[in-house]
């Protein structure tokens, strides 16, 4: 289903249910140490799920930390978003070569206006939601 949403060229994954409970790297842990559980698991599912993407596609990377802005620090040559909301956590990476940046966010599933469609979203973002709202 969501590959009709991204371009060719990003690789993306949703977080499987162990990975909001399996611990990262000690760098990584560092990062959460005072956070509250919530947060642990977000954090966790998305770092994991990174992990397993990176995995898939021979990028090296063995701590994905915090850049100047604790946005994460992808590989070099590589741009990324990580993503969640109640029980759902995806992560979406390309090369930097062929995108500057990635946008994702993900949310409930509560309508938006066609005011805040166009503010958000490109004329193919939309015709692809669109679509998806009437698949069974």
């Amino acid at each position: 289903m969501l590959d009709s949403i991204f371009p060719e060229k990003v690789h993306w994954k949703i977080a499987e249910p162990a990975m909001w409970e399996t611990p990262v790297c000690d760098a990584e842990e560092q990062l959460i140490a005072k956070a509250v559980d919530k947060r642990k698991r977000e954090f966790r599912a998305g770092r994991n799920c990174a992990h397993s993407l990176f995995k898939e596609h021979n990028i090296n990377c063995d701590a994905l930390l915090k850049g100047k802005q604790r946005e994460p620090a992808w590989p070099d040559g590589w741009v990324g978003s990580i993503s969640h909301t109640a029980g759902l956590c995806i992560v979406a990476i390309a090369r930097s070569e062929d995108f500057q940046s990635i946008g994702l966010d993900v949310e409930q599933a509560t309508p938006l206006s066609d005011e805040t469609r166009a503010i958000i979203c490109r004329k193919e973002e939309i015709d692809a939601t669109t679509r998806l709202q009437f698949l069974p």
